[in-house]
């Protein structure tokens, strides 16, 4: 491998790429979830293992970073992640984890917890109405489970501290919550570290904490929405920050925004490909010129690349399917018959086991009204006879996934006149069934209101009118 090679590698391996999530404020100043890709250099030249499985973290604010730290049992921490959601504590960047919950504290939930994370966890154990003995013993089994601090709540009694303090050799992090709440006693019962979370007062809290107890007293704080706040929390004299990071319901919708959002975008390169495909063709049948022909020939290939990667197979595949009709390319053209029985309609099961009205390509040789009876008759074994003209639509603008080709749907109804269904290379059975009381359909063939649509076209009889589009 050459020097250039060498470098070229190294500085391949030498930037961190992941997924980042965390949240804002946006203009209406409410908390919002942010999603971005970000590549990192890594300018200490620090080796750095990379997963693409795993490369979706929830990051912590980077202005918690400027805090001093707690050093405790030799790890210096300086974020504390605010979650009892084992997915966000395993996908996150934060030092450590403090585990308060809005529930009595149980041993089952700790264990899962500190079992879960790579980081040390603090667990919460009591102070509300959990108090006393119970307490005590939570405090003490923590500590047997691996947890690096017990940290209790803002009213628990100065006496139950004392009692947790004689019982375990971890840290006792005693909530403050307002000015009212009595951190020198708290101190001066055995707890070792404050956790300071005073909503909008947080800072001026921190502030008059610190000035009464001096610097050798840590401080926890909850640092706010903002990387200013966090700042000023530090400021303040908070050694550690705890951060909140958004629900994984939070993130789950974030992250559907961003697919749809790039479903969207997909759905536009397919029509240009398509519309490529379309004016490449034309070209073909009607150009005279062989070096114009070659031109169209490599837009086509081009299309067919286009729409490869698109779909995630290869173009010799997209050559393959009926893109290859000579001369000005046209939709192809689907038809669907909707056979009643009564007030049932007919539907048949395809081999993937999901339903779909019967119908299929238009064959050259067949009209509009031969191609839907014969196809009800191959898929189902059954006859019919043509009603009327229910609806002409274009398949991309009504069912789900798209095609490299246009389609138009014809929905035919038809009435039953006998027959039962006959084991066939297309379907697995066919049924009827009330528009209420649907089985699950193949979706990208037929869809609900499809089959409601041809039902209102039954209901009006003669005075339907045909829709289209």
């Amino acid at each position: 491998m050459t020097n250039e090679q060498n470098e070229k590698s190294f500085n391949q391996y030498n930037i961190t790429h992941y997924e980042s999530i965390r949240t804002e404020l946006d203009d209406d100043n409410q908390s919002v979830v942010i999603i971005n890709d970000v590549e990192v250099p890594n300018r200490k030249n620090i080796p750095a293992f990379q997963s693409k499985l795993r490369s979706r973290i929830v990051e912590v604010p980077e202005e918690i970073y400027e805090a001093s730290g707690i050093l405790i049992f030799g790890k210096r921490i300086k974020s504390l992640l605010f979650s009892t959601d084992v997915a966000i504590i395993r996908n996150s960047n934060a030092q450590s984890v403090i585990a308060v919950y809005p529930f009595t504290p149980q041993t089952t939930i700790m264990q899962s917890i500190i079992d879960v994370s790579s980081v040390p966890v603090f667990v919460g154990v009591g102070g509300g109405t959990t108090t006393g003995l119970r307490s005590v013993n939570l405090a003490f089994q923590a500590e047997q489970l691996g947890a690096y601090g017990v940290v209790v709540n803002a009213p628990m009694e100065n006496e139950v501290i004392s009692q947790i303090r004689e019982h375990i050799d971890i840290p006792l992090i005693a909530t403050i919550s307002s000015f009212q709440d009595d951190f020198k006693g708290k101190l001066a019962a055995g707890a070792t570290m404050f956790n300071v979370s005073g909503g909008a007062k947080t800072v001026e809290l921190v502030k008059h904490i610190r000035q009464e107890v001096g610097p050798e007293v840590p401080i926890i704080a909850t640092g706010g929405p903002t990387g200013d706040l966090v700042k000023a929390t530090i400021r303040a004299g908070a050694n550690a920050i705890t951060y909140t990071p958004p629900t994984s319901a939070e993130i789950f919708a974030e992250l559907m925004k961003r697919y749809r959002e790039g479903q969207k975008g997909m759905t536009n390169w397919l029509e240009w490909a398509r519309e490529l495909h379309a004016l490449a063709q034309s070209g073909l049948y009607y150009t005279k010129d062989i070096y114009d022909e070659e031109r169209y020939e490599r837009i086509k290939e081009m299309s067919h690349q286009m729409m490869s990667v698109l779909a995630n197979t290869s173009p010799q595949v997209i050559a393959e399917l009926r893109l290859e009709d000579s001369g000005y390319q046209t939709p192809k053209i689907d038809t669907r018959g909707a056979v009643w029985k009564d007030d049932q309609i007919l539907l048949v099961q395809e081999k993937d086991g999901l339903w779909a009205l019967p119908g299929g390509w238009m064959d050259v040789t067949e009209t509009i009204s031969s191609n839907v009876l014969k196809e009800i008759y191959e898929e189902s074994g059954m006859e019919a006879e043509v009603v009327k003209l229910v609806s002409l639509q274009d398949r991309n603008l009504h069912n789900p996934g798209q095609n490299p080709y246009t389609i138009v749907k014809v929905f035919v109804e038809c009435e039953y006149k006998a027959g039962s269904f006959k084991e066939n290379s297309e379907t697995m059975a066919a049924k009827f069934f009330s528009v209420d009381e649907l089985p699950e359909l193949m979706v990208n063939k037929t869809s609900k209101e499809q089959i409601h649509l041809c039902y209102q076209a039954r209901q009006q009889g003669k005075n339907w009118q045909v829709t289209f589009d």
